[in-house]
């Protein structure tokens, strides 16, 4: 079972955490991606970056659990 994340003294979600960290990572890798222009090669570009926030949170969620 997941434990909760202390911050500061306030208990939140796992799932809470993750979005958080999902958020900065996926904040990141689109400005990485917008700088090598990506995004001119996708048919939809806000599909495409709402699978990468998708694919991102998954792979925080899945290595969470795993460890």
């Amino acid at each position: 079972m997941l434990a909760n994340v202390d911050v500061y003294g306030f208990y939140i979600a796992p799932f809470a955490a993750d979005v958080v960290s999902t958020l900065f990572a996926f904040y990141f890798l689109r400005k990485v991606l917008a700088r090598f222009g990506i995004n001119r090669m996708v048919w939809h570009p806000n599909l495409f970056e709402i699978a990468l926030f998708s694919i991102i949170l998954c792979l925080f969620v899945m290595y969470r659990a795993s460890g």
